[in-house]
C-alpha cells in the first residue's frame, strides 16, 4: 500500500519534469512572397558574415571570402523559381562553387517583363526552364547544363496587387 502511495505521489514530479523539457523556441514557418513582391538579389556582406538586413534577399551567388575552411562548401540543390515577373534589369548569376558542389535550379514561369538591361552568369550549375514559358536566354557556362529552351509567355500583371496612391 505505502510503495502504491509513493508511486502515485511521484506521478506528478515525473510530469512536471518532462513538460519542463519540452522545447520551447518559437520558430517561424517560411513564408512565400506574395506575387509581384520586390526579391533584392545583391547581398552585402559586413566582416565576414552577411548582414542582417540581407537574411531574406534571394541569391545564388557563394563566393567563400579567401580560403575555403572545412570541407562542406553549399550545395544547392532542386530551387524553384515559379511564375516570378521580372523588371527593372539586372545579374542573374547561378554559380556552385565546384564540380561536386553545384547549383541545380528550375524556372519555370519566369518572364522578363522590360526591354532593361539584364546579364546572365551560369557555372558549375544545372538549370531547368519550364515547363512554364520562360524567356531568359541563359548562357552555357563552365561545367553546366541547361535543359529546355526559351519561350516566350504573357507575365502576370502586378497592377491589381498595390493599393491606388490616395489623390
Amino acid at each position: 500500500m505505502m510503495r502504491r502511495l509513493f508511486l502515485l505521489g511521484s506521478i506528478p514530479f515525473v510530469l512536471a519534469s518532462c513538460a519542463a523539457a519540452q522545447d520551447t523556441r518559437r520558430l517561424t514557418e517560411p513564408v512565400i512572397p506574395r506575387m509581384c513582391t520586390t526579391l533584392d538579389a545583391q547581398l552585402v556582406s559586413v566582416g565576414h558574415t552577411l548582414a542582417p538586413a540581407n537574411e531574406t534577399r534571394l541569391d545564388t551567388a557563394y563566393n567563400a571570402a579567401g580560403t575555403l575552411k572545412g570541407s562542406s562548401p553549399p550545395t544547392m540543390r532542386d530551387v524553384v523559381l515559379h511564375n516570378v515577373r521580372v523588371s527593372g534589369g539586372g545579374k542573374f548569376t547561378f554559380n556552385g562553387y565546384d564540380h561536386t558542389h553545384r547549383i541545380g535550379v528550375q524556372l519555370n514561369g519566369v518572364l522578363i517583363a522590360d526591354n532593361a538591361h539584364y546579364t546572365c552568369e551560369v557555372n558549375q550549375a544545372d538549370v531547368t526552364l519550364g515547363p512554364d514559358p520562360t524567356n531568359l536566354d541563359l548562357p552555357q557556362g563552365d561545367d553546366s547544363t541547361i535543359t529546355g529552351k526559351p519561350s516566350q509567355g504573357t507575365s502576370a500583371s502586378c497592377a491589381a496587387m498595390f493599393v491606388p496612391f490616395p489623390e
